[in-house]
């Protein structure tokens, strides 16, 4: 768990940096994001939790506004 924890957290903190950077530069909004884990086969499910993992931190992040650094 603490594992997926510092996923999340890596993955909201590379969207707020991105984020402010695109302002920064007068740039569109636009943020990509990926990741790099199994998501078929016996360890699908580790897969699955960080794709869990980082759609929670999207939601969070977008909820309070996206990441626009204010």
């Amino acid at each position: 768990m603490q594992r997926i924890t510092g996923i999340v957290m890596i993955l909201a903190a590379v969207v707020f940096l991105v984020s402010s950077a695109v302002y920064a530069a007068d740039l569109p909004p636009v943020i990509k994001l990926g990741g790099q884990g199994v998501t078929s086969g016996a360890h699908a499910d580790y897969g699955r939790q960080m794709i869990m993992g980082a759609t929670l931190a999207i939601d969070e992040i977008n909820a309070a506004g996206g990441g626009t650094g204010e």
